[in-house]
């Protein structure tokens, strides 16, 4: 099998953070190391983690299923980070109230806040920046909040938030 091993110390700490948001779906044995949800215990999780690519799987991989998965992926990833309804039917289109509430129950998701936290000013332009590099880089609007809700300086942020920050 070729293989393709991702062992970016940033990409496995990204990892290894998303999988923190859900340790039941973790090995038992590293759900303990997740159960003292201290820094040091994330970097051990990310030194644990490698990811893997099948190049066979990748190369033949049906175009239409794999951007209905990236679809699916993303919009719960946006739910489960907080992203209220008028942003995500902004970005998918055929989108239903119905469905996001169905989806944030499937996953165990909370509703995003109504009441926003107040940014200082260096937090506000470090967003700003950071989204418009990124819509310099892509026009996939999905990809960009992404993304951003990614971004390891402002994983402690909502969606909900960085939104309302950038007015979307």
């Amino acid at each position: 099998m070729n293989e393709i091993d991702l062992n970016s110390p940033e990409i496995r700490k990204l990892a290894a953070l998303e999988l923190l948001k859900h340790p039941q779906s973790l090995p038992s044995k590293w759900q303990i190391i997740v159960q003292t949800n201290s820094l040091d215990h994330i970097e051990q999780l990310a030194k644990l983690l490698v990811i893997k690519a099948d190049l066979r799987k990748i190369e033949f991989f049906d175009h239409h299923k794999e951007k209905s998965e990236w679809i699916e992926g993303s919009l719960k990833f946006l739910i489960a980070r907080q992203a209220h309804y008028p942003l995500l039917k902004k970005l998918y289109a055929n989108l239903t109230e119905a469905k996001v509430s169905r989806l944030r129950a499937a996953i165990g998701a909370k509703k995003p806040s109504t009441k926003y936290s107040q940014l200082t000013p260096e937090q506000e332009a470090m967003i700003y920046k950071k989204w418009k590099n990124l819509k310099a880089m892509t026009s996939d609007l999905v990809e960009c909040w992404v993304s951003l809700a990614l971004d390891e300086e402002l994983i402690s942020f909502e969606v909900s938030v960085l939104s309302n920050c950038l007015k979307e």
